[in-house]
Order: C-alpha cells, then structure tokens, then sequence
C-alpha cells in the first residue's frame, strides 16, 4: 500500500509541475507621439510559440485603436527577426489588417521605420480596413508568423534600442478622444511567468484525485482488518 501511495504522490506532484506554452508578454508603453497620446500604457503585444511559428497578438486598451494610414512609416504593426528571415504572415484574424508591402516600386526591400521610435523594423502589417482617423474601431488582431528557412522561436525576436528601452515592436495608435496620432513601441514585460497549458490542469487534477483514491482505500482497509 506503502508503494502505491508514494506512486500516486509522485503522479500528483509531476503533474504540479505543469507544462507551460512559450508566451511572452510586450507592453505597449513607449510613447514616440510629439503630442502624447495620454497615457502610460497602451495595451500589449503577446507571443505565443506553435510548433515552430510565432502567434502574435495586439491588444489595445481602452480608448485606443489601430491609426489607418497610408505612410509607409506609420505601420498598424512593425517587428524584426534575428538574421531577417523570409517569412509568411497567415491566420489573420481580421480582413482590415494585411502585409504591408515588402518592397518598393523598383523591386528593393523596404524596411519599416516608427518616428519617434528610433531603428529600422523588418516586417510590417498595414490596417487598411480601419475607419479613418477617430472612426477606426480595430484594437485587437491576431496573426502567425512562419520562416522556410527553420522554426521560429521566442529567441528570434529582435529589437531595437530606444533610450535605454528594448523595443521589439511598433504600432501606429490613435486616441480616439483627442484624436492624437503616433507610434508607440512595445518592451518585454519584467517578470513574466509562463501560462499553463489546459492539458497540465488536467493532469493535476488527475494526479491528486489519484492521491485521494488510493488514502480512501487505505483507511478502508484499515477499518477492515485494524
């Protein structure tokens, strides 16, 4: 009995150690506007790994929306990637956002900028389908990224630095109140802990229940032949 118990516990106390998905948290919270957008954070960028894609996903808090424009430096979202692979954007969750343009009009690769954020960005998705100005509504998207070239990782994330601030994105944001328009950079968020997986929940509860299982048996046994 002595041995089952100590194989329940060690079921339990294996599956109290959940697996977690790869997630990163990016706050949105350098503001580059000349004018202030009136705020000290904006909303987040999120990461997810995916068997070798990147799940990215900007979510904008309340008050704030994606800024619709036709510049080429003022981009719905901008990122790099260490080495600049080629890359595929899929599973765009809206119609209004798509890839921006990957080069110009003589077959030269643009790379993005975000006045008031300094560097260069590689890859940048455009919100073509937003309302203008204050009538634009989009404040969160969804898409993945994906290479030929090998898996990407949360490790293939590149950034640029910006007054001491590591910044792995851009986004161009209006404030729907005052109507103030500019580019804000995302920075990993500081003491991120992992999200558990739904699957590891499972398993810790399937790990006590065992625990459970096998004590109610024991005492049965007890009262039995005690």
């Amino acid at each position: 009995m002595k041995v089952l118990i100590s194989a329940a516990f060690a079921i339990a106390l294996g599956a109290a150690a959940p697996s977690s998905a790869a997630t990163l948290i990016f706050d949105l919270k350098i503001d580059g506007s000349s004018s202030g957008l009136g705020g000290t954070n904006f909303g987040t960028v999120s990461v997810t790994e995916n068997a070798g894609s990147l799940v990215i996903t900007e979510q904008l808090k309340s008050g704030y929306a994606i800024h619709k424009t036709t510049a080429s430096n003022h981009q719905a979202l901008v990122f790099s990637l260490v080495n600049d692979p080629a890359i595929s954007i899929k599973n765009i969750s809206t119609a209004s956002i798509v890839r921006a343009a990957t080069v110009d009009n003589r077959n030269r690769p643009i790379t993005y900028t975000a006045p008031g954020i300094s560097g260069s960005f590689d890859y940048g998705l455009s919100c073509t389908g937003c309302g203008n100005g204050v009538n634009s509504t989009l404040t969160q998207y969804s898409f993945t990224v994906s290479s030929s070239s090998g898996a990407l990782t949360l490790n293939s994330l590149a950034y640029n630095v910006f007054n001491g601030s590591k910044v792995y994105f851009a986004s161009d944001l209006i404030n729907k109140s005052s109507g103030v328009t500019g580019n804000v950079g995302a920075v990993l968020r500081s003491n991120v802990g992992s999200v558990p997986e739904p699957a590891s929940w499972a398993m810790m509860i399937a790990g006590f229940g065992a625990v459970g299982t096998v004590l109610r048996r024991q005492r049965k046994m007890e009262l039995t032949f005690g």
